[in-house]
């Protein structure tokens, strides 16, 4: 089987090796398709990833690494213990870039047959940012500020909504991003090269914004969002940050009394207690999947771009100068 590797920092290739054998828990699939998370996936292109460094978390420790973790395609196999798929079975999970992937079973949901792959991609970052709204603890009609409007920014936007916000506002930089969530549920749509995004927050909201997410990764905005926020509000940091954010503690988020959250990927691990947590990743993942297929998510104007596997070497090329212009959901087709 062909998969994608990352050899060294900026140096991609395609390699074949043997179709992996499965645990007892571990459900073997063929890919119809992947999705791309850029974000993450140009911190390990880059070599910026935090955990190269650290080694603190067990994963993505050194190199090479497989990069990917939004798999769908088709059962092939099962392991000896999985009682839920079949061969034949239509899926998605977290798998990583290759013609066959071997994903553990709370990793996968199966699909409707009313959802394609290429919107099933969607439903991993779904579940992230359903994990992330959750941590936001939304109240009925509040107004929410994204900063971001990439793939788990425009999946936060409907989420959001679905959670009760009132009001919802979206600011980036990129005309076609900002389009998209003009169309998929944002109220108002700020363009930080157009506008001063703090004045024009405040002048929408007149007190701040009861709730901010960052989902950016990028220090500046972290800092930002102190500045969008009301008084005792909520701030989640949904971007996953490579560089230290400097904050004096003693200016706003001390004098507005704010809280500050962190949001870990797709949830907490499957199989705690549900009196200790009600949704745990694997949850959130079929919950995701479920929303699209009633489309409560709207994900098809999000797939901007598809592409060949075997492209996978310009992609990154292209991601990484900043010459693959408004691109959202990026798809990588294996057949």
């Amino acid at each position: 089987m062909k998969r994608i590797v990352i050899k060294r920092p900026y140096h991609v290739e395609i390699e074949n090796v043997e179709i992996p054998s499965l645990g007892p828990k571990d459900v073997l699939i063929k890919t119809k398709v992947s999705g791309i998370s850029s974000g993450t996936e140009m911190t390990l292109y880059r070599g910026t990833h935090p955990n190269l460094k650290t080694r603190k978390w067990g994963y993505w420790t050194e190199y090479p690494i497989y990069p990917g973790y939004e798999i769908a395609g088709i059962v092939m196999e099962v392991g000896r213990n999985v009682k839920d798929f079949s061969k034949g079975d239509r899926v998605v999970g977290l798998g990583t870039h290759g013609e066959y992937a071997k994903i553990p079973v709370n990793d996968l949901s199966k699909l409707p047959n009313n959802v394609s792959f290429e919107e099933s991609t969607l439903a991993v970052l779904g579940a992230t940012s359903i994990h992330a709204i959750r941590r936001a603890n939304i109240e009925y009609r509040d107004t929410v500020t994204i900063l971001g409007a990439g793939v788990v920014g425009i999946l936060a936007i409907q989420h959001a909504k679905l959670s009760g916000a009132g009001i919802v506002i979206v600011i980036d930089l990129n005309k076609e991003r900002l389009n998209i969530a003009d169309k998929l549920g944002a109220e108002y749509t700020i363009n930080v090269g157009i506008d001063n995004p703090v004045k024009k927050v405040w002048e929408i909201t007149g007190i701040g914004s009861d709730v901010v997410i960052e989902a950016t990764g990028n220090p500046e905005a972290v800092k930002q969002s102190l500045l969008l926020v009301r008084d005792r509000g909520h701030i989640v940091v949904l971007g996953y940050h490579t560089k230290p954010v400097e904050l004096l503690l003693g200016d706003d988020f001390y004098h507005k009394e704010l809280e500050i959250s962190a949001t870990r990927a797709t949830g907490p691990i499957p199989g705690l207690p549900y009196s200790y947590i009600k949704w745990t990743s694997d949850k959130n993942l079929k919950e995701a999947v479920k929303l699209i297929s009633n489309n409560d998510l709207k994900v098809r104007e999000m797939i901007t771009h598809a592409f060949k596997y075997k492209e996978i070497k310009r992609i990154y090329e292209e991601i990484d100068k900043g010459n693959l212009k408004g691109y959202c959901q990026i798809i990588l087709n294996w057949e």
